[in-house]
């Protein structure tokens, strides 16, 4: 049999116009993930688009683990559940943390993991003898974004659904969220490790009383005014449509709800719309209700004739000085 092809991981990368590196995924070849041999991945099956987890993720796999002769030692297809658990903080074998790390969604790969990747010199008796190396076939079925947005603590986000683009919403930017908060009580270090060997449950799942939501069709806010520090912190790192689960410490969700010491508010969070402002030119203030759709890029070019629907209110969009009408005219004239 022949043997396979290693292609070691770039560590440092020479991004001058004579380098050349191809980070195509490509299946059947071995990669060798940690730099020492330690880790090695082989692709079975391409996953989708280009983004990772990362450390602090949470993230979802199927797996089947055998010895080197080919023994089947454990296997979450064979008990039929996802296995999940929070990658990069050592509550899984060294090689686990290495290998799901470089996996795209649906990608479906081999792990080869030596023992100091794996087990170790004592193994783990009865099934994995000393010094083991390991070979784990491993999909990777989805991952939680979690994310500590204010690097204290103070807000956790948990991405739930992707949103949609790449734009995060501005200071100036008005926006539109649904969010339904509950109280919490902060998990004790020993009940957050404990946690963090199983799925843990939400507030909403422990039937937990909500506290404060969101009016009926969302609440409006720019987000420089948001209700509670936390919530301006979330939405700076939020896509259009994106929903999360905010942790906040009390200090980050004055204004939403009085959180006593000791607790979180653990808000269900959605960011329903984003109305974009800019300043087009001078006491101008552009503020955007719908995006284009197709070609989005496109604008008038000077000399084009223009026709827009126009109407006149006041900031607050009560008084209706002009109604909605027809205006064309020819730019930069």
């Amino acid at each position: 049999m022949a043997e396979p092809v290693i292609e070691p991981v770039p560590q440092d990368l020479d991004m001058s116009d004579d380098a050349e590196y191809d980070f195509e995924d490509k299946v059947g070849v071995e990669k060798d993930l940690s730099g020492d041999g330690g880790c090695r991945k082989t692709i079975l099956r391409k996953g989708e688009g280009w983004q990772v987890p990362e450390a602090g993720d949470e993230v979802t796999v199927h797996y089947v683990g055998t010895l080197l002769d080919g023994t089947k030692f454990d296997s979450s297809r064979d008990r039929g559940d996802y296995f999940t658990f929070v990658l990069g903080q050592g509550k899984v074998i060294k090689g686990w943390d290495v290998g799901v790390a470089s996996m795209k969604k649906g990608e479906l790969a081999n792990l080869l993991c030596r023992a100091d990747y794996a087990y170790g010199a004592a193994g783990s008796p009865p099934t994995i003898p000393p010094d083991a190396t390991l070979k784990f076939e491993v999909e990777l079925i989805s991952w939680k974004s979690v994310k500590d947005i204010t690097g204290n603590g103070g807000v956790i986000k948990t991405i739930v659904s992707e949103g949609q683009g790449w734009q995060n919403p501005k200071p100036a930017d008005e926006v539109v969220v649904t969010y339904s908060a509950r109280l919490r009580p902060s998990p004790s270090p020993e009940e957050a490790a404990a946690a963090a060997a199983k799925k843990p449950q939400s507030a909403a799942e422990l039937g937990l009383p909500v506290v404060a939501s969101s009016p009926e069709g969302g609440a409006v806010f720019e987000v420089s005014q948001a209700p509670c520090s936390g919530f301006a912190a979330a939405l700076k790192s939020m896509k259009n449509h994106e929903s999360a689960v905010l942790l906040l410490k009390p200090e980050y969700a004055a204004g939403v709800a009085e959180v006593p010491e000791g607790q979180q508010l653990e808000v269900e969070f959605t960011l329903a719309e984003v109305h974009r402002v800019d300043t087009p030119a001078a006491g101008v203030t552009k503020k955007i209700l719908a995006e284009p759709q197709g070609n989005s890029y496109m604008k008038p070019s000077d000399g084009s004739t223009v026709t827009i629907a126009v109407s006149c209110r006041s900031l607050d969009r009560d008084t209706v000085y002009e109604e909605e009408k027809e205006v064309t005219f020819v730019t930069d004239e």
